[in-house]
């Protein structure tokens, strides 16, 4: 294995800035997965593998060093490792690889996700990992969305991408033309049903907006119907992440107990 001392190597500088820029992800097609566990979860193709010297002696990382469909890995100090990490406390190995590149299908069904300018990536990843666990298996994101495979959202998300189908920059326009289910909109506007007493079991699609300004008048215009949870006095709003994430385990809990 190669010993790497330069930040100035290509691949060095390259993982620095994928770590810090969302936006160079998406320009180069490109992310980095950090940690052991994203590690462990990865299904697809790897185009490096870099690890701290201290790393390459972990014994939850040796095991996936031996892995022959990865390239070698190549090794950094461990003072350059921590510097170019995107996390405090590195636990020494990152890939690089290929953001996937899933085309829209002309027309599905199922139940879906749509997000509406969600900003913040812990709030993305933990949507996404809620939509992994509640059987939710497409996710879409509206333009000013946080990039869904930028290093934060992936971590937040703890391997639930490798488990949906992502699509970015899809209008609720396009959603509302080829999706062939209801469209419901999380929402504290009425008229609107509490979302317990929804049935959700069919093809749904549930459209969650903004973290401060919800759902547009736009998107709400294209929905089909809307749901909302019900909340002691007082309190104004939930989390988008908490919100969605109701939503998507009340379909399940509904599939799960009736018949």
């Amino acid at each position: 294995m190669s010993m790497i001392r330069s930040r100035q190597h290509p691949l060095v500088r390259e993982w620095a800035a994928l770590g810090r820029s969302p936006r160079h992800c998406r320009k180069l097609g490109r992310t980095i997965l950090d940690g052991v566990h994203l590690a462990q979860a990865y299904p697809g193709p790897v185009r490096a593998v870099l690890v701290s010297q201290s790393g390459a002696t972990h014994p939850e990382i040796v095991p996936l060093l031996s892995d022959k469909s990865w390239p070698e890995a190549l090794i950094l100090e461990d003072t350059l490792f921590v510097s170019c990490a995107s996390v405090k406390s590195p636990v020494g190995i990152a890939l690089l690889v290929d953001i996937p590149n899933t085309p829209l299908p002309e027309k599905f069904s199922g139940a879906c996700l749509w997000l509406e300018r969600i900003q913040d990536p812990g709030n993305l990843g933990t949507l996404m990992r809620s939509a992994a666990g509640a059987g939710v298996r497409r996710v879409l994101l509206s333009s000013g969305c946080a990039q869904a495979w930028s290093p934060k959202v992936l971590r937040a998300g703890m391997g639930a991408h490798f488990a949906l189908t992502v699509h970015e920059d899809v209008p609720l326009d396009w959603l509302s033309g080829h999706y062939e289910g209801r469209i419901l909109a999380a929402t504290l506007t009425m008229p609107s049903r509490p979302y317990h007493e929804e049935d959700l079991r069919g093809d749904v699609a549930f459209v969650v907006g903004n973290e401060g300004m919800g759902l547009s008048s736009e998107s709400l215009a294209l929905t089909h119907g809307r749901v909302h949870i019900p909340m002691e006095r007082g309190v104004e709003s939930l989390n988008a992440a908490v919100a969605g994430s109701l939503l998507m385990f009340e379909r399940h809990r509904q599939l799960m107990s009736r018949p």
